[in-house]
């Protein structure tokens, strides 16, 4: 998705487009997923803090600034989400101790998370995050390379160093 339409569609979803946020939601959902499946890793929790991260953005629209970065801006709202939800999650945990929640969140969902498990295994931070922003979220690796802070060339080179990693463990 291009800038612009990303833009629009974030600005009708705070003007209460109902439809704008569906369209939103099914262009984003799965890079979203990857970007905060490694905070949790498990599927139920991912899942939980994805439908947190979208009742956010649904809360939150008004206070994206037209014409600024709607993906960047989706991310860090996503990002932040996520690390609130871990902050509550573990005072919970400390007051409730062991009442067993271990064992459900570790079951697997619906979601095939086989990829997302290969790649935290084999890829650094940074390749994980160029690999998910380039494949999932349809980022350029000029786009990334400016996200990131880092050189064009070190971003191609590390995505490149990626797949090679991620080609070597599926065979």
């Amino acid at each position: 998705m291009d800038k612009r339409r990303f833009d629009n569609l974030l600005v009708q979803v705070a003007k209460g487009s109902e439809e704008a946020f569906e369209k939103l939601y099914y262009e984003t959902y799965k890079g979203i997923y990857a970007l905060i499946y490694p905070y949790f890793h498990n599927s139920l929790d991912t899942e939980d803090a994805l439908q947190e991260v979208y009742i956010r953005v649904k809360d939150k629209a008004h206070l994206y600034k037209k014409g600024t970065d709607a993906r960047a801006w989706l991310f860090q709202l996503a990002k932040n989400t996520t690390i609130n939800l871990l902050r509550d999650k573990y005072k919970l945990r400390d007051v409730t101790s062991n009442i067993g929640d271990e064992e459900y969140a570790s079951k697997d969902s619906s979601w095939d998370n086989t990829m997302f498990i290969l790649m935290q295994k084999c890829l650094d931070d940074d390749e994980y995050q160029i690999v998910i922003r380039y494949i999932l979220m349809k980022y350029k690796h000029k786009e990334i390379a400016s996200e990131l802070n880092m050189p064009l060339g070190t971003v191609l080179y590390k995505y490149q160093v990626a797949l090679e990693k991620i080609r070597k463990e599926l065979k």
